[in-house]
């Protein structure tokens, strides 16, 4: 089922055309990630599907309404926003600012800081945060404010503005991380805009390329590092292509069929370089994949690496 729907869009500034006949169709429960340089749109995209921001022509449906007939408070306070500058309320509290929407929603003050104690945990915090003040926290800590913020009135579709960007390359991999893990607890649809090539291959079930207002390219990393629709998809993602598909990628893509089942495994959450690694330490061209529940589901070898790398 398609949670947003967006049908031949257009916006300008002037004579500038920032989106150019904009299709896309997002699934319930779907990462996308919308990918591309600066200035090609993408942040414009997030900002229409949340009423920010008016349009020209075409159409945008959340579950099948036109946003036009949706009122922008109510739509915007049922979709979750996180944005890289956080905008957190410096004279409000964490449990404050967590239950922000929740108040403006007349919830009862009681549900309110149940519900700020359970986001709290579930970004990787301690409680003893939400008597905290903004600044006494720090950029990673304030960016998973922002995130138990964004999902603390259960909002079905999340919007998220290159969220990472301005934290530390660790803490970034360490929120990316959290988000995964969070996604597949909640089971939320994101929609996240990043310019940055391994964090869209490492988080997207879906990546979309934008360029000058138009979208280039859609579909796995696979498509993207093995199959590029152009020349500017070739030359974005650069050398980039191989090293993110080795070290970002899941072994999953690569599985062959388990003929010798033995003692020695490996499980099927690592990378293809992990995969690779495994391999060079055990000595082997060949191993048995098993999923985190221990069943067999493949087999990870050398030459089959080789050949998806040869495809490219």
């Amino acid at each position: 089922m398609n949670i947003v729907e967006i049908k031949n869009l257009t916006k300008k500034y002037g004579d500038n055309i920032v989106l150019n006949n904009i299709n896309l169709n997002i699934s319930e429960g779907e990462f996308i990630v919308i990918l591309g340089p600066s200035g090609c749109g993408k942040t414009t995209l997030l900002k229409i599907i949340n009423n920010l921001i008016d349009f020209d022509t075409g159409e945008v449906f959340i579950k099948g309404k036109s946003i036009k007939e949706i009122d922008p408070i109510e739509l915007r306070r049922n979709i979750g926003y996180v944005i890289q500058q956080i905008g957190l309320f410096p004279h409000l509290k964490i449990s404050q600012n967590i239950s922000y929407v929740l108040d403006l929603q007349k919830i009862t003050e009681e549900k309110q800081i149940e519900r700020a104690e359970e986001l709290i945990t579930l970004v990787g915090l301690d409680s003893s945060f939400l008597n905290r003040y903004p600044g006494e926290l720090s950029g990673g800590q304030k960016q998973r404010i922002g995130v138990a913020r964004a999902i603390a009135a259960d909002p079905e579709i999340i919007l998220m503005d290159e969220p990472f960007g301005a934290v530390d390359e660790i803490v970034r991999k360490s929120l990316q991380e959290e988000l995964k893990q969070l996604q597949k607890r909640l089971k939320k649809t994101i929609v996240f805009v990043t310019h940055d090539i391994d964090e869209a291959i490492k988080l997207g079930d879906r990546i979309i390329i934008m360029n000058q207002g138009q979208i280039e390219q859609g579909g796995s990393a696979e498509d993207f590092l093995f199959h590029p629709a152009n020349d500017f998809i070739k030359e974005f993602l650069g050398l980039k292509n191989f090293t993110s598909y080795l070290s970002q990628v899941n072994i999953s893509h690569v599985l062959s069929e388990c003929v010798n089942n033995n003692e020695i495994y490996i499980y099927d959450d690592l990378t293809v370089l992990e995969g690779i690694k495994a391999l060079f330490d055990l000595k082997i061209l060949e191993v048995c994949v098993k999923n985190r529940e221990e069943k067999v589901v493949g087999s990870f070898r050398f030459d089959k690496v080789k050949e998806k790398i040869l495809l490219k």
